[in-house]
């Protein structure tokens, strides 16, 4: 049941489902069992009363097994009934949450699920709406997607080639040249026009010349 501040399971269905609380009971001894155990959790109360109803859910039935990577458009064939009201109800933040939550009680059965409706969902999606669902708000640089990479043996993509300082100093020299050459064309061009007009000049009769003047 739930009160205005705890959200409260059975000592046996919690420790069934989470390592975390399984062994810190063991820890503790059987007192602490019988009196009650009080957990933390950094999460609303919406979040940690679906982690509480999916505990007393698979406290009396066996987990699906989940293939990984997970086949496209396969994860509600594969789930039961109940399992897919679950995942039907959650939207990606809430999804999210989940996975934070079920990781620190090392709820194995919940984070399965959670990561794979999540996943299932990224599947149809864009890059775009990949990158708001998780709140990347910037792409990764060149060393951080070199070592995902890495570590994940993905190849590697093929580096860009930043040309040598001998290089770039020839490029600059060629540049320079090609801006000399035009500049001097085009001085050429203009002496060119003017010996032509000079040249007319000097073909036209004198009296044609003084009458235009």
């Amino acid at each position: 049941m739930v009160d205005n501040s705890r959200t409260m399971v059975d000592i046996a269905v919690a420790a069934s489902c989470s390592e975390f609380i399984k062994d810190g009971l063991e820890i503790s001894g059987e007192q602490e069992a019988e009196e009650g155990h009080l957990i933390e959790l950094n999460a609303t109360r919406e979040v940690i009363e679906e982690v509480v109803a999916f505990m007393n859910t698979r406290a009396s039935t066996a987990a699906p097994r989940i293939p990984k990577p997970l086949p496209a458009n396969a994860l509600r064939a594969i789930l039961c009934t109940t399992d897919r009201e679950f995942v039907d109800k959650w939207n990606t933040d809430m999804l999210i949450e989940l996975i934070k939550v079920s990781n620190h009680l090392c709820f194995e059965a919940l984070k399965c699920l959670a990561c794979a409706s999540l996943a299932n969902i990224m599947m149809k999606s864009s890059a775009d709406e990949v990158r708001a669902i998780l709140g990347v708000t910037k792409d990764l640089t060149e060393e951080e997607e070199y070592r995902l990479r890495d570590e994940h043996g993905i190849p590697q993509l093929p580096k860009k080639e930043e040309p040598s300082p001998q290089i770039d100093s020839e490029q600059k020299e060629l540049t320079a040249a090609a801006a000399e050459h035009a500049e001097v064309a085009a001085e050429n061009a203009e002496m060119a026009a003017d010996a032509e007009v000079a040249a007319d000049l000097s073909e036209t009769p004198v009296e044609e010349r003084s009458e235009e003047h």
